[in-house]
């Protein structure tokens, strides 16, 4: 019986469900008993009900797993969620959002967010030139920082646009506060005024311009951008406005945000006109709405709208339309149906009418020219009586900036940003910058039309009545009143969206009361200089606003509970609750995935952490979602990823690459491999034949696994990054022909590592988990074909979807599965393969160009270089017909240049494209499918990208367009991160999908030994090929002599790339002699056999894992006779070796288990049954099995051998050495960087009049000396290391020593220089709130009578407390010099409010005492009086059940 089962078996059950979450199905409900007439009233069993709930949470736990450590996560989700649904059904509250309070702003950087590259170690300086109107440059502003943070470039403060349509000659520090825009961002980027003179007079060339795409992603800029800046040193990128890319990972994402809503200040001149403004609008109004009007002539005729003027507006804008030649004839009605066209200023009002905006309502309209002038506004003004401008309000202090078109748009952004609502009839720049930044400052109310519904409404707005069509407007804005359950992630532009810089306070839940009115009633002052403060004075002011206490929402719409039973279960329930999250689960789970592949590595993870999306792509510290798969050791350092891939052209020779390509490979395969591919790496042979490396200290030799564990640590290190938590586990996905050496290599590069390898998964499965987790084959299964071309090889597996039943909880559903049917390769075809082709092209015409029979391919620098130009010619082929080539100094001073056409590089690779098909016909053909039964051939890998292998493959399966549906780079890591999702202990799937995946080889078992005779026995098939992954299997020989086991593989024709020899794994087996020995001379009843026990895992590593000896003696024994007695057992079977090798596995698996049960004891295999009658005893001939573990030890030699003990531990040493290494050089860099920050920013400030007034000349001097001291030994060092490559810099004590010594003296004086705007900001907020405490006292006095009065003296004389401390204070600092330590701080003042703040709560939430019920006296009269009659009546009882029955009736009718 399920729980609402139980439930309505006792009353009615009424359920107020909240929509699924993440795709679950978790509902909130919320239970509310009742009682109804006609139905038997009975006592409900409430421990029975609770511990039925107990058992079913801790079913549902065995099943998800991670419900009961996230319940509360859950919990916190469904009450959002139900809020939020609650707010739809809601009358909407125009001013304000009812959960506004629960989100605000927050862009701090993280904890692992490195700081900025200094000046004189950037790659160069980067010119930006913004363009468009304010708030489009502001785009600009903002993702040119980012960029310049991508680049690790130097940024020179953005040039603004003056030959626009607003032809505005205002420059950045006209409009911005510049010193604070740089001193704000820097520990996020360098910025400097202007590139300095010695770098422009060494300069040859003038700044390389160029005009990057819009919407560009960080790759682009990386490859494209960045090695334009590195040769040119400074690039200008012209035209820049929304020319990165929307979507960035959150660390880029929150460096947006800081710049937009703190870093870009206005000057002060423009914050105090702007602020005049505002204060003259609230002198006239608690509250006042600003409309931003985009009405201008040329956006009407751009739109191609009709706005109702007739035949003269039509020609007008169709004159002024005419400036656009490319603007294609539009329908204005469509236009106005489709949304397409701005509201008119009536249209505004009557919507603004309709909403609930009372007559008397103030409004700010922001415009520009107006079409129509007066004529247009004037419906608007009729409306809205109390119509102003900043004409209207500041006409003098504006006429300085009246020339000027951004500065007065500054103005109307400072007056619309200030407001309580903002509406805008358009959706420009300013609608979606000041939309964003007002969700970022707490969801502040921001309105939009909803144009397309609206235009609708306004076109048969005469016909309904006005109650009809205000309804109607009310029910169309729903969704775009700025409330946060707009809030959708990846919707919009990120200006508009700022989803990652937006954070949720936790809900939280209390009885009803008023508190919510109490709160509607503060003083709107109060309100006001809550939202006032966001970036115009100080960054500190918008991370005060995140700690100003908020008022806890209280459910105002839930029933109170009286029921006794009802609160008992309650109280079980929170008892129950709390003692499961004390439970030691863990709150967070990650699982990675790793894609490692010839040259990149990919990373995903799989996190439950809180606000991070389930499965995402970790990115590298370049902001790249794949990062080179290379090692490198260069003077002393060990480098990784991204800063190894960096002085891969100077120094080719130190970085090592391929290596994935090299483990379990004998040295002489490895060797011809990297000289046809031209690697100058220094490899030895190895104790084992495998390749060991011999890094440029020449003496040091590392092996490919403790290289590979670098790279898997490299990968781990992203994910917990990434993560945010501890990641430990991992998947790590292989080429199909990877054979057992790899395999086992692999997973010893883990152990190294120190990473837990869940599994190895074949790349074609993860492509193919995550091709089918979000698609529903009930309706048809299908096979697919992945086609991947990779680095260096390509496969084609066939994969069958499919779907099951099964039973879950009582009901049948259908789940997906899919198997893997097979999968063919070529370990030798890959994208490298063309590039090689290119490579011996190019070179050859080089060497025709140099002559003198020198050959560049001897030079591993110059063809380290060929190689990287190589490899973007390539890519440019893709996409066009021809490429050009340009390498500087290739080699001896001379430059190569050249181009190549689309249809060359064909013929250079001709062979190569009927080759591709190989994977794809022997598929087909071991399979016996046609082409015509493969339902799609999915393409996966960077090499299908190349044209002519899309139209080879085209032509071969006869389709028009190919299969695409997965991403060709990131498909096989993120379908890897669900597989480890679904090994994961914490991490279940919603989706589910079936794996059944093969072992790609099949493998043979063979016995050796001195008295093994050579027969079809002791050489079998242990594995097929495709065999199901994992799989055990056993097998039995007769034998009884010690002996060998070999594993090969099973065909010789297919091995593993570089594999000679089929033997793969050898183990001695002993023991079984000695077992022959002691049990030869009993009564055998079959020969001595040994059973082997095999394992292939989910990796496909097939191991010997156990031997036993199984001897069988029959003997006579005297057993008590029986009156019936059936004896099945008395013949004992024997059988020779053939026949237990060819014995069904499930049989004798069971035999197996029989005999383990006896624990290698005697074991009677007849049953025997309990005499029923002693009729003495007899003799039987009985059967006992020993079983005699066998000794194994693996003896494997070769490239596969595995580590020895010794040699693993001493491998983990020398890498957790170069670990500890790499910490501490990142965190001398890291201090290094700070206090260069540090001495740079503190000079700059040292000129200031802020800091002049807070110090003395001699402290100023003092600090002077030190910094002065300070920047010399930089230089110094920086000089040192430009000139000695391998010398050291200085440890990072010493840094950080530099570093307080210098904050010693400048700690003060900057807090002194802060506290003169801080201090009477906190002060202005302390007096407004002590203020306010007063009102607050006063309306409990007259509205809260039941508040005890000692709780409100207490509140008092707190406030007067404050009052007078602050007072106090304040006399004194004003008595104290500028340049003196502070009385008191803004930090203490803020301190003593929101403890006075607290108090208040506390008081306020006091609930209201309740009357007691006059209904349960009267009842009990009734009751009495009842009572006292059934007693004077004949035959009448006081029996307790009548009581209780009474007394249940009584209560279910208060109820």
């Amino acid at each position: 019986m399920s729980l609402a089962e139980v439930w309505r078996s006792s009353g009615r059950l009424v359920t107020t469900s909240s929509p699924q979450l993440n795709g679950g199905g978790n509902k909130s409900a919320l239970w509310k008993w009742r009682s109804f007439s006609g139905q038997p009233k009975r006592t409900v069993m409430w421990t029975w009900v609770c511990g039925f709930m107990l058992f079913t949470l801790g079913v549902i736990s065995l099943f998800t797993g991670h419900v009961v450590s996230h319940l509360e996560w859950y919990s916190q989700q469904l009450s959002k969620r139900s809020l939020l649904d609650m707010s739809r059904r809601e009358p909407i509250d125009v001013w304000k959002s009812k959960y506004s309070k629960f989100f605000y702003g927050c862009s701090e950087r993280g904890r692992n967010f490195p700081p900025a590259v200094q000046e004189h170690r950037s790659n160069g300086y980067l010119l930006i030139a913004a363009s468009g109107g304010l708030n489009q440059q502001r785009t600009g502003i903002t993702d040119a920082v980012v960029v310049a943070r991508i680049l690790n470039a130097t940024l020179v403060v953005p040039e603004l646009d003056h030959h626009s349509y607003w032809k505005d000659d205002s420059d950045f520090n006209d409009i911005f506060d510049v010193n604070w825009f740089i001193a704000s961002l820097t520990k996020d980027v360098t910025i400097v005024k202007r590139v300095p003179d010695r770098v422009m007079r060494s300069m040859e060339k003038p700044p390389y311009t160029m005009r990057v795409p819009r919407k560009s992603t960080p790759e682009y800029y990386l490859d494209q951008v960045l090695p334009i800046l590195s040769r040119r040193h400074v690039l200008q990128l012209t035209k820049f406005d929304y020319r990165l890319a929307n979507d960035l990972d959150e660390d880029m994402q929150k460096l947006r945000c800081r710049v937009n809503y703190h870093a870009l200040r206005f000057t002060k001149r423009i914050q105090s006109v702007g602020m005049k403004v505002v204060k003259r609008m609230r002198k006239m109004a608690n509250r006042f709405i600003a409309v931003h009007l985009r009405f201008e002539p040329d956006m009407l005729a751009f739109s191609g709208c009709d706005f109702g003027g007739g035949e003269k507006e039509r020609a007008e804008l169709a004159e002024i339309r005419k400036r656009w030649d490319t603007l294609p004839d539009l329908d204005p009605l469509e236009e106005r149906k489709r949304g397409k066209c701005p509201l008119t200023p009536h249209e505004v009002g009557l919507m603004l009418c309709a909403l609930g905006f009372a007559n008397d309502t103030y409004i700010y309209v922001a415009s520009g020219e107006i079409y129509g002038g007066e004529k247009t506004l004037s419906p608007l003004r009729e409306l809205f009586p109390n119509f102003y401008t900043k004409e209207m309000l500041a006409n003098d202090e504006l006429k300085p900036l009246l020339p000027f078109s951004s500065r007065l748009a500054a103005i109307d952004y400072i007056l619309s940003d200030e407001s309580d609502v903002f509406i805008t009839n358009n959706n420009g720049n300013m609608a979606k910058i000041l939309a964003g930044r007002r969700r970022y400052m707490g969801h502040k109310r921001t309105i939009r039309p909803n144009a397309k519904k609206l235009s609708a409404l306004f076109m048969d707005r005469e016909k309904m009545e006005w109650h009809t069509f205000a309804k109607k407007v009310k029910s169309c804005q729903r969704g775009f009143m700025g409330d946060p359950d707009e809030f959708k992630p990846g919707r919009g532009e990120f200006h508009e969206y700022p989803q990652a810089c937006i954070c949720q306070r936790p809900f939280s839940y209390d009885k009803t009361s008023k508190e919510d009115e109490d709160e509607d009633n503060i003083p709107e002052e109060v309100h006001n200089n809550n939202i006032t403060r966001h970036g115009y004075l100080s960054s500190a002011d918008n991370e005060r606003d995140e700690v100003f206490p908020d008022y806890r929402y209280k459910e105002t719409d839930q029933h109170i509970v009286n029921d006794r039973s009802m609160r008992k279960m309650f109280t079980v329930l929170a008892v129950f609750f709390s003692l499961l999250s004390l439970l030691p689960l863990p709150s967070e789970s990650a699982v990675s995935s790793v894609d490692l592949g010839s040259e990149w590595v990919k990373v995903a993870v799989v996190n439950l952490k809180r606000g991070q999306s389930p499965i995402s792509v970790a990115i590298n510290e370049m902001s790249k979602r794949k990062s080179p798969a290379l090692v490198a050791f260069h003077s002393g350092d060990r480098l990784l990823g991204e800063e190894a891939a960096g002085i891969t052209a100077r120094y080719p020779n130190k970085v090592y690459s391929q290596l994935r390509d090299m483990v379990g490979k004998p040295f002489k395969h490895v060797k011809d491999f990297i000289d046809s591919v031209y690697l100058p790496f220094d490899i030895v042979e190895d104790s084992r034949g495998a390749v060991g490396i011999k890094i440029d200290d020449g003496a040091t030799v590392y092996s490919v696994e403790e290289l590979l564990a670098m790279i898997l640590g490299y990968g781990s290190d992203l994910a917990e990054f990434h993560a945010k938590v501890p990641v430990k586990d991992m998947v790590v996905s292989v080429p199909p022909y990877f054979g057992q050496a790899e395999r086992r290599g692999l997973i010893q590069a883990s152990q190294l590592a120190g990473v837990n390898v869940l599994s190895l998964v074949h790349e074609h499965a993860g492509a193919a988990l995550q091709y089918g987790i979000d698609k529903d084959f009930s309706n048809g299964s299908r096979h697919v074909i992945f086609y991947d071309m990779g680095s260096s090889s390509t496969y084609a597996a066939l994969v069958y979807y499919s779907v099951y039943n099964e039973k879950e909880f009582g009901k049948t559903v259908s789940v997906n599965q899919f198997q893997v049917k097979d999968v063919r390769w070529d370990s030798g075809l890959g994208g490298q393969s063309m590039e090689m082709r290119l490579v011996d092209y190019f070179a050859d015409e080089f060497n025709k160009q140099l002559g003198n029979r020198v050959d560049v391919r001897k030079f591993p620098k110059a063809m380290a270089k060929l190689k990287k130009q190589v490899k973007r010619t390539k890519e440019i082929l893709s996409a066009n017909t021809a490429a050009p080539i340009s390498v500087e100094s290739l080699h001896d001073d001379r430059d190569f240049r050249s181009t190549i056409s689309r249809e060359k590089f064909e013929e250079l690779c001709k062979d190569l494209w009927e080759r591709s098909l190989t994977p794809l016909k022997n598929v087909l053909k071991h399979s016996g499918l046609k082409i015509d039964d493969i339902y799609a051939v999915e393409l996966i890998g960077g090499a299908t990208r190349v044209p002519k292998l899309q139209s080879t493959i085209q032509e071969f399966i006869g389709k028009q367009d190919l299969d695409k549906h997965l991403d060709a780079d990131e498909a096989i890591v993120l379908g890897s991160a669900l597989h480890a999702a679904n090994l994961s202990d914490g991490i279940k799937l919603k989706h589910r999908l079936g794996i059944i995946d093969g072992s790609p080889y099949g493998f043979l078992v063979e016995l050796e030994g001195p008295n093994v005779k050579k027969d079809e026995s002791t050489k079998q098939q242990l594995v097929p090929r495709m065999k199901k992954l994992p799989s055990k299997m056993f097998r039995s020989f007769v034998l009884d002599k010690d002996f060998d086991v070999s594993l090969a593989y099973e065909s010789e024709d297919i091995l593993p790339p570089g594999i000679t020899s089929p033997v793969f794994a050898q183990y001695s087996v002993s023991g079984l002699g000695d077992a022959t020995e002691k049990y030869s001379s009993r009564n055998l009843s079959a020969p001595i056999k040994a059973n082997l026990h095999f394992s292939l895992s989910r990796s496909g590593i097939l191991s010997l894992d156990r031997g036993d000896a199984v001897i069988e003696i029959t003997e006579w024994v005297e057993v008590p006779k029986k009156n019936v007695t059936v004896d099945n057992n008395t013949t004992s079977t024997t059988g020779n070796a053939s026949t237990g090798a060819a014995s069904d596995e499930n049989s004798q698996e069971n035999k197996e288990l029989q005999a383990d049960a006896e624990n290698s004891t005697a074991s009677n295999t007849t049953t025997e049954e309990p005499a029923m009658v002693d009729l003495g005893t007899e003799k039987k001939l009985k059967k006992r099995t020993f079983r005699v573990p066998l000794k194994v030890v693996e003896k494997t030699v070769g490239p596969g051998a595995p580590f020895t003990k010794e040699s693993l531990a001493e491998a983990k040493i020398k890498l957790e050495a170069l670990d500890k290494k790499d910490r501490e050089r990142r965190r001398t860099a890291e201090l290094k960087n700070n206090l260069e920050s540090y001495v740079y920013a503190t000079k700059e400030k040292l000129e200031t009049p802020e800091f002049k007034k807070v110090s003395t000349q001699e402290e100023r001097k003092a600090f002077v000396e030190k910094l002065d001291e300070a920047s010399i030994n930089f230089l110094l060092n920086y000089v040192q290391d430009w000139l000695y490559m391998d010398g050291e810099d200085a440890n990072a004590t010493e840094f950080q020593d530099r570093l307080d010594s210098l904050k010693a003296i400048g700690s003060p004086i900057s807090l002194r220089s802060e506290e003169l705007t801080a201090r009477p900001v906190a002060v202005e907020y302390a007096q407004k709130y002590l203020t306010e405490v007063k009102e607050i006292i006063k309306e409990w006095e007259t509205n809260k009578t039941w508040l005890p009065k000692e709780k409100i003296d207490q509140v008092s004389k707190e406030a007067e407390k404050v009052k007078s401390w602050l007072e106090k204070n304040e006399t004194e600092q004003k008595k104290s010099a500028l340049w003196s330590k502070p009385v008191f701080t803004s930090d203490e003042v803020y301190a003593k409010v929101f403890t006075l703040q607290d108090k208040v709560t506390k008081v306020n939430r006091i609930p209201k005492p309740k009357p007691k019920p006059k209904i349960e006296k009267a009842t009990k009269k009734e009751n009495a009086s009842k009572e006292e009659e059934q007693s004077k009546s004949p035959g009448s009882t006081n029996s307790s059940e009548s009581e209780s029955a009474n007394e249940e009736e009584g209560s279910q009718e208060e109820l």
